[in-house]
């Protein structure tokens, strides 16, 4: 069984794969229709969970955690399978998060899965880092009203007292919105425009930095499942997006911990980019793993 987290980085309940993957206004991308019906030709059982949640907590590692594992269990109890059943965890980008927090927090929360592996690409390690990152950039900086909006309804941030006009306007535009409505819809936008002049910086709202260390990963626990992590380096910095020296580092603790942990590194390559020699290394790790052969050591 493969639980399959697709990267839908949504508002929205209309972005939910349980809607899109039924033909939902805004379908599911074809990598995802194209890699599950694969899986599914090649044998696998393929899970596929709204790991936001009913609230969509985009980027809350804990909850899109949770949400994933109860998924494996839900179709385990469907279907009758044992909770002996090897199951992997698969996702890249958006789907990067349940992936890591979920090998991280199964020990403790679904210790009776039988997770045999896990491949986690583009992954968001520390979300402080990416909005630094992505701050005034063409196209990815829009995530940063998309985080400061999940981070309000999440936490009780109580957003809307330290916006700018613009802020309340961009914040107002992307609410329940899929993040293809609204990536690159910004150009060169920065955190700073977005607030009052008082907060020259998204970390100096008041229970911003809080809400990025809860979801910072590596932080909420080790897994017991073997790790392959993958993540581009256009810059020498990142994918775009996503930091590649976090991934590198994620990988280490991992390591020093005690975990099988492989890290690839895709030189030259965006995040998009990234995407499909990632897509070859996961599959055949995940095989290796169900097929039984030993995870590569540190």
């Amino acid at each position: 069984m493969i639980s399959y987290h697709e990267f839908y980085d949504a508002l929205g309940s209309q972005c939910d794969p349980s809607y899109t993957l039924r033909g939902g206004k805004s379908s599911s991308s074809a990598v995802d229709v194209t890699m599950i019906a694969s899986m599914v030709s090649a044998g696998y059982t393929v899970v596929v969970p709204d790991y936001e949640g009913p609230n969509m907590r985009w980027t809350i590692g804990k909850e899109s955690a949770h949400a994933a594992l109860d998924g494996i269990r839900a179709a385990q109890r469907l279907l009758r399978a044992p909770a002996s059943t090897p199951v992997g965890l698969y996702g890249y980008s958006g789907g990067s998060i349940p992936t890591g927090f979920g090998a991280e927090l199964a020990p403790s929360y679904a210790p009776e899965l039988n997770l045999v592996g896990a491949t986690a690409g583009g992954v968001l390690v520390n979300p402080a880092h990416n909005l630094a990152y992505v701050n005034g950039t063409t196209r990815w900086s829009a995530v940063i009203p998309a985080l400061m909006s999940v981070y309000d309804e999440t936490y009780g941030i109580g957003i809307d007292k330290y916006l700018s006009p613009k802020g309340v306007q961009v914040l107002g535009d992307i609410r329940g919105e899929c993040i293809n409505n609204f990536l690159g819809k910004y150009p060169n936008l920065t955190d700073s425009s977005l607030l009052l002049p008082q907060y020259p910086s998204l970390l100096d709202v008041p229970g911003i930095p809080a809400a990025i260390k809860a979801n910072v990963m590596g932080s909420l626990g080790t897994p017991r499942t073997p790790m392959m992590l993958g993540v581009g380096d256009k810059d020498g910095r990142g994918d775009g997006v996503m930091l590649t020296a976090d991934v590198v580092g994620l990988s280490r603790s991992y390591c020093a911990r005690g975990l099988s942990t492989s890290i690839h590194v895709y030189q030259g390559l965006d995040h998009a980019e990234a995407l499909a020699p990632w897509t070859g290394d996961a599959l055949a790790y995940l095989n290796d793993r169900f097929a039984g052969r030993p995870a590569p050591r540190c």
